[in-house]
């Protein structure tokens, strides 16, 4: 391979490598990720917190419990009406007549039905 060979092998590899490495985020040497904004958390920071000692009970303050005997507010008008429409009453589904008989009970049809058949059944 001659040197001018070798000169376009190496331009060509860095015009290629050069908007890899433009692209590809530098990470700074303090803990903090590349375009870290503000409220980032640099790792001295986080081992800080990790070494906290556990809070004690009574450091923490705690809801107060309900009163018993506390209802829910009455609904107004607007909020009862919303409530029918996002929760329709269950509508009873149809039940045909041939699944109340009891198991085998075979339905028996009315009087006025005649059927006839148009074709001899082969035997």
């Amino acid at each position: 391979m001659t040197t001018h060979e070798l000169g376009i092998w190496l331009t060509l590899g860095a015009l290629l490598a050069a908007p890899f490495l433009l692209l590809v985020p530098v990470h700074g040497g303090n803990g903090q990720h590349a375009h870290a904004g503000p409220g980032t958390l640099t790792v001295a920071q986080l081992s800080a917190i990790a070494h906290r000692p556990e809070p004690d009970d009574a450091d923490i303050v705690w809801p107060p419990e309900p009163k018993p005997g506390w209802d829910e507010p009455e609904l107004t008008p607007v909020e009862r009406d919303l409530h029918r429409l996002l929760h329709p009453p269950a509508v009873e589904s149809y039940t045909g007549r041939h699944r109340l008989n009891e198991p085998g009970e075979m339905y028996s049809p009315p009087p006025g039905l005649r059927a006839v058949l148009t074709e001899p059944i082969p035997a």
